[in-house]
């Protein structure tokens, strides 16, 4: 399942790729569901997508057996950003 996260804040034209892109889940029958964020300022918005990504991410790499603090594409990107 794709789990689209959307919020208020985003440009116009991203509110529009997020559209196609729930078009082009549905041709292709993909289970997805859009999340909009209900905060009240801009930082609560930020604030609701980001923990609630970073939970969904956590609880799915426990589910599938894979430890969730190893990220090696992010500890790539790290020593790569390092070197510049």
């Amino acid at each position: 399942m794709v789990v689209l996260l959307h919020s208020s804040l985003l440009h116009p034209r991203v509110s529009v790729r997020y559209g196609l892109t729930q078009e082009i889940l549905a041709r292709h029958t993909v289970k997805h569901r859009t999340v909009e964020a209900t905060g009240e300022s801009p930082l609560a918005q930020m604030m609701e997508l980001v923990l609630l990504g970073d939970y969904v991410s956590f609880y799915l790499a426990i589910l599938n057996g894979v430890d969730p603090t190893q990220v090696a594409q992010i500890d790539y990107l790290k020593s790569r950003l390092s070197q510049t």
